[in-house]
């Protein structure tokens, strides 16, 4: 996901984009009443308000879309947006992903995951003593198959 929000906005957590007037006429009666200063997706994720207009009123309280928009400028909320739209629609809801222009931001998106998280840790094995042996294979016991009795 780090790496997604490098081409989708450079991590700018100020970031807008989608402007309306870039949409079919069609499509700008549609978003309309989703765009905020003419711009219809906001912050890390570009999160794009107008597919996701419920999900940010619910988030935010609000119906006004540039309420919206000041709640996907604070990066944890974009973070919390944006982690429910993956839930919901996976990757490919981003064209960073779609195209593979995340993939250039995949190195200093590791880096910054593991700064703010830390490496994992390593993976040691446990003390020989600690292992128990191989069980040996038990055959089953031979009983003799007598064969059927006819009269």
């Amino acid at each position: 996901m780090v790496a997604i929000a490098g081409p989708e906005s450079t991590y700018d957590p100020w970031a807008k984009g989608d402007h309306i007037l870039n949409f079919s006429p069609a499509d700008q009666v549609q978003y309309a009443p989703y765009d905020c200063g003419g711009y219809l997706s906001f912050g890390y994720w570009q999160i794009f308000q107008g597919v996701h207009h419920a999900l940010l009123q619910a988030a935010s309280g609000s119906t006004d879309p540039c309420q919206w928009r000041d709640y996907l400028f604070i990066p944890i909320n974009n973070a919390y947006i944006a982690r429910q739209v993956w839930q919901s629609q996976g990757f490919g809801a981003w064209t960073a992903y779609n195209n593979g222009s995340y993939l250039a931001f995949k190195p200093q998106a590791t880096l910054a995951v593991d700064a703010a998280l830390g490496p994992p840790p390593p993976i040691v094995p446990p003390p020989l003593e600690a292992v128990a042996p191989p069980s040996q294979a038990v055959a089953p016991p031979s009983t003799p198959v007598e064969p059927p009795a006819f009269p």
